[in-house]
């Protein structure tokens, strides 16, 4: 351990700025070299990418995946303000086992995001078939310069419990160095939104994809939510009276948001009608008459639309949900939802770029941080945009995040509606693999590590700490109760029936309460247990 330990420093130092203990890429190479790296090559749902970085970098004896302050986290951005595709988190571990030892190991996580769900269970059902997805090379000799720009931690005040990290952004600023900082790979293991039964005629998964997995393991309950553009959630402000016709959008408290009618959602996703604000009437009245003039928005009435490709998991789970598509397992020759104007981006999408996508109507995007960018971009030109987006992003001012949560049929994306029943737009979702693999332990125990932590309602309260108070904006401090959270919860099952028990006994869930048992009272397992998203959710407990 005084050896790794050592390498590290040495490593970190040759970094201005760097933390004190982070593995550099020259180690992370040396170790690849001579066989000490485990890896784990991960495809599928972006969903839970904020989750796994935010696992990485906990300190909890609990949980913990990494020795304290030794992560690094490499970003691939095709564009530098672009939401990652992949991702690479290395550390030294912190956990033993087959194939691992405690302080020396070096670990490599690598996540490709790009067509979500779909490649989380195709891939690692097709293992080892022909490499089809793009990895960062951790290997590769311009990795250092590719990866050159650093951000350290170092110096800011981090939430209790989480340990010191750097962020490296690689491919961003140069065409050569992007181009060789990748690696095609087939994937170990993936995670998809919706179970790989359910998947089955959708995006490409066949049952006998389904069929190869050998195992398929319930995680954690995913929340989802149709996000709009601020000018959209001012002028739904402006219809419910929550604010007036002068009036710039408020988001002070969970009272502020406005709603829409699952019956608006499957108009408007359903590509068949709604297309523009003189279409949608609510509260009584035209949602056109409340766009004015005020905020410079544009007064078309015109209705932009913010969906992922076919492949996604986010899509299924709205298909699902709202649309009642998706449960014949037999593809079906009429896909009911509104198709994206550029037609090579349907199947899994396409990286969001302004230039080429900026005026389509409707844009289908790689991955969720296509969505929220999509809206983020209708929002500086003052357009109405709705998205599918899932809640593990917080809204705010800045670039990428100038979109917002609305309530459903008068339900907020809340963590605590969710736990009380009155919010249920969520998916279990599944890890998947074909392990056992006497030639990867490390990497199985890396895998099953990572589905064990995950799924810890200790590590989920932390986990969803970034996304504290997102439903409504509210500023930590006095008013900071909780109520407004969103993220992740742990699958309701018998195994945790005793704590959402104890969360009703009083007749009242507290913010503070789900904050410290994030567990959902409702289900879509059937009652052996197996997941199945196409099961409606019902209230499993209390």
């Amino acid at each position: 351990m005084k050896t790794s330990l050592k390498v590290a420093v040495a490593g970190a130092l040759a970094l201005a700025g760097a933390n004190a203990l982070a593995t550099s890429p020259a180690d992370i190479q040396a170790a690849a070299a001579n066989g000490t790296l485990v890896t784990l090559y991960v495809s599928g749902a972006t969903a839970t990418d904020g989750a796994l970085e935010n696992l990485f970098k906990l300190d909890d004896p609990n949980v913990r995946v990494c020795v304290p302050d030794t992560l690094d986290i490499y970003y691939y951005r095709s564009t530098s303000s672009g939401t990652p595709s992949q991702r690479a988190l290395t550390c030294t571990a912190a956990f033993s086992g087959t194939g691992i030892v405690s302080g020396t190991t070096k670990l490599a996580l690598l996540k490709e995001s790009a067509g979500g769900s779909a490649n989380g269970i195709v891939q690692p059902a097709n293992l080892p078939g022909t490499p089809q997805l793009q990895f960062i090379d951790l290997s590769a000799a311009t990795l250092p310069t590719a990866c050159a720009t650093v951000t350290t931690s170092s110096g800011l005040t981090l939430p209790t419990g989480t340990g010191h990290f750097n962020t490296r952004d690689c491919g961003a600023t140069s065409t050569t160095a992007s181009t060789v900082v990748r690696t095609a790979r087939t994937s170990q293991a993936g995670i998809s939104d919706v179970d790989p039964t359910t998947f089955v005629g959708t995006g490409g998964v066949t049952a006998a994809h389904d069929a190869a997995l050998t195992r398929k393991r319930t995680s954690v309950a995913v929340t989802f939510n149709p996000i709009v553009s601020v000018p959209l959630f001012t002028v739904l402000q402006r219809a419910y009276g929550t604010i007036t016709d002068n009036d710039l959008e408020s988001t002070s408290s969970l009272a502020s948001i406005p709603s829409l009618p699952s019956s608006v959602l499957r108009a408007v996703f359903n590509g068949t009608s709604v297309l523009n604000a003189n279409e949608i009437n609510l509260n009584g009245q035209n949602l056109a008459d409340h766009i004015g003039s005020v905020g410079g928005f544009d007064d078309s009435g015109d209705i932009y639309i913010c969906r992922r490709g076919d492949t996604s998991g986010t899509m299924t789970s709205f298909k699902l949900h709202f649309l009642n598509q998706g449960c014949s397992k037999t593809p079906s020759t009429t896909v009911l939802f509104v198709a994206p104007d550029t037609a090579s981006c349907q199947t899994s999408g396409c990286t969001w770029n302004s230039t080429t996508y900026g005026n389509d109507y409707v844009f289908a995007g790689a991955g969720s941080g296509d969505v929220r960018q999509c809206i983020d971009y209708h929002t500086t030109q003052g357009r109405l945009a709705i998205g599918i987006a899932s809640t593990e992003s917080k809204p705010g001012t800045t670039q990428n995040t100038r979109f917002r949560y609305i309530k459903v049929d008068g339900a907020e994306p809340t963590l605590k509606a969710t736990i009380e029943g009155r919010y249920s737009f969520f998916t279990e979702n599944t890890f998947n693999d074909r392990f056992p693999s006497t030639s990867a332990s490390g990497s199985q125990t890396l895998w099953d590590k990572l589905y064990a932590s995950i799924g810890n309602p200790t590590a989920i309260s932390e986990l969803n700490r970034p996304w504290r108070t997102s439903a409504a904006l509210t500023l930590p401090g006095a008013s900071d109760t909780g109520e407004a959270d969103t993220g992740i919860l742990d699958t309701a099952s018998s195994a945790n029936a005793v704590a959402i028990n104890t969360m009703f006994n009083d007749h009242t869930i507290t913010g503070g309460e789900v904050r410290a048992t994030p567990i959902n009272s409702q289900t879509r397992q059937t009652l052996s247990g197996q997941a199945n998203n196409c099961n409606p959710p019902y209230q499993a407990y209390p």
